[in-house]
């Protein structure tokens, strides 16, 4: 079916055997579309908002691209092997709230396709992952996940059309957040083993952050690279940062959250890194009220956090009730010509940081401007 009209709300059949096309202007999808046969896919174009409040799905490509802005309330499926789901938003990207971490989530799935989130690909936007929300790029059980995307840019990957080639951008607010809630394990759920997971953000904003996660963020990816970045001139203490953990100033022992890089390498890698850029007093911010863990299981699988604040009173990064493991790869905290404080020094709140366990054979490097050791244990 192909559909071509100025402005539309698409309540269609359930069923179609063969491609769904819908090109409109503002465009919302009522009770859903499913797309079956074997050249199923499901394109919607619109010159305006795109809005999902319908679950779409098919064994070909899922594929959203809005002038405006997109809005996913239900979920987006390919089963086909390989299949991928794109949105592609020239302004900020929003996901709906689930109602629990398992049959009640909003999720995001395929079979080994990439699942991207473009926003602002005319330059400037923002994405929105709200709680209860689960991406899935290897639902048929294997190692072979598809690539995990959230980011921006007016311009695409080397290579790849359908992929961006960097962060998203934004003049106002965050770039990217990863959840709403303080009190929820699981609350955003990421699953791409064998694939590589990229999240990227950048605000110009001087009171905000570039990527902003909530502490029940879990992941598991092949490759983690998470990159955020506020503006030169941030002022803010405390409630920004290029990358900011949500859990300043509510602790809850009981939430915690975990990225897992799992592929293996032959020569030392850096499996999951972490890079934050800001002009606040810290260029990122790990863990703090609530726990978080990094970790990698394979071989030669390294972790690296670089923190680089241009605050000439600058702390650097601030790492504090995190659980940073591998098994044989190198663990590198570099806070540039920064500060580093690693651990809390309140005896009454201590939030300490564990680097590497009984196992880890690699290295263990903090560089910088010197680092603050507060609570700190090696192994």
């Amino acid at each position: 079916k192909t559909g071509n009209t100025t402005a539309g709300e698409f309540a269609m059949l359930p069923n179609i055997a063969g491609p769904i096309n819908i090109t409109a202007g503002n465009t919302t999808i009522t009770n859903g579309l499913t797309s079956t046969g074997a050249s199923s896919s499901v394109t919607i174009s619109a010159a305006g908002t795109a809005l999902v409040n319908g679950a779409i799905q098919a064994a070909g490509p899922v594929k959203i691209t809005s002038t405006g802005t997109a809005t996913l309330n239900k979920n987006l499926t390919s089963t086909g092997s390989s299949s991928g789901i794109l949105v592609k938003s020239q302004g900020s990207i929003a996901t709906g709230a689930g109602t629990n971490t398992t049959t009640g989530a909003t999720t995001f799935t395929t079979a080994g396709g990439p699942i991207t989130f473009w926003a602002g690909s005319d330059g400037s936007g923002t994405i929105d992952i709200a709680n209860l929300n689960k991406f899935d790029s290897n639902s048929a059980g294997t190692t072979g996940g598809g690539d995990i995307t959230f980011g921006g840019n007016a311009t695409a990957a080397s290579g790849n059309a359908d992929k961006p080639a960097g962060p998203v951008v934004t003049a106002t607010g965050n770039a990217v957040e990863l959840g709403s809630s303080l009190t929820q394990n699981n609350g955003v759920q990421i699953a791409a083993d064998g694939g590589a997971l990229y999240i990227g953000g950048k605000t110009a904003s001087t009171s905000a952050s570039g990527v902003e996660y909530f502490p029940g963020l879990t992941v598991s990816a092949g490759t983690v690279e998470i990159y955020g970045e506020t503006a030169t001139a941030t002022t803010v203490n405390n409630t920004a940062a290029g990358v900011f953990a949500a859990a300043y100033n509510t602790r809850d022992n009981t939430v915690s959250g975990t990225i897992t890089a799992t592929d293996s390498f032959s020569v030392p890698t850096d499996a999951i890194t972490i890079t934050g850029k800001s002009g606040s007093d810290y260029s990122l911010m790990l863990g703090n009220q609530s726990a978080t863990n990094l970790v990698t299981t394979q071989a030669l699988a390294g972790i690296k956090i670089y923190g680089d604040s241009t605050d000439t009173s600058s702390n650097g990064p601030f790492i504090a009730n995190v659980s940073i493991k591998t098994t044989s790869g190198n663990i590198t905290i570099d806070s540039a010509n920064d500060t580093a404080i690693i651990g809390t020094s309140s005896s009454t709140n201590v939030r300490g940081v564990v680097l590497g366990d009984s196992g880890t054979s690699g290295s263990i490097t903090i560089s910088g401007g010197g680092p603050d050791l507060y609570s700190v244990a090696i192994s």
